[in-house]
């Protein structure tokens, strides 16, 4: 697999009370036998998993881009926001959000009187002045807080998400990152440990 997180809306297999969940790895897929690597092959569930309770009105999905103007020394942050409301009738809600550069306020803004029936869409963006940027030698991320709270100000969800400000690019087959050319050196070495499979860290 990608290593890349993955969710599943199980709502409407559990019940009040205990629960037993069952999880099934299937070890080979359709693409195992088109693969040719050198490495030891594992199935199994070899990170955390977590079970996370919503309220009936949450943010359902988001994603976060950074854009640096030409000269590579402002950045643009946008984020595209799906909310959802799981109740009868529509809701309408308040979305805060915060970037924060550890204790200290970058920006703060919300989006006020968003009225959601079931799937709901917004978005905001705003200029950051000369982002700390991201790279492999020196990842600096930020944090951005956002809230999403009823029309009586209660809150329903609070979600945090780390940026990192960066920019990457092909350019006639060469690897940038903010505007800068990345060598890339490698070798097909997957390490494994005994106990963790190829969770090594």
């Amino acid at each position: 697999g990608s290593r890349l997180t993955a969710e599943f809306d199980i709502s409407a297999m559990v019940k009040t009370g205990d629960n037993l969940l069952c999880v099934r790895v299937m070890q080979w897929a359709d693409s195992t036998y088109v693969e040719d690597q050198d490495m030891w092959w594992s199935a199994g569930i070899f990170r955390d998993v977590y079970l996370v309770g919503k309220q009936l009105t949450h943010i359902n999905d988001f994603s976060v881009r950074t854009d640096f103007d030409e000269a590579y020394c402002d950045a643009t942050l946008s984020c595209e926001v799906v909310l959802e409301n799981l109740a009868a009738s529509p809701v309408v809600t308040t979305l805060e959000y915060t970037l924060f550069d550890g204790e200290r306020v970058v920006h703060s803004s919300a989006i006020d009187h968003l009225a959601i029936e079931k799937l709901t869409s917004a978005s905001f963006a705003f200029t950051v002045e000369q982002p700390q940027q991201w790279s492999a030698e020196s990842p600096y991320l930020y944090h951005l807080v956002m809230t999403l709270k009823d029309a009586d100000g209660n809150v329903l969800e609070v979600v945090p998400q780390r940026v990192g400000f960066r920019d990457i690019k092909v350019r006639d087959g060469l690897f940038w990152i903010n505007n800068r050319y990345v060598m890339l050196h490698g070798v097909n070495r997957h390490d494994n440990d005994h106990r963790k499979g190829r969770a090594v860290g």
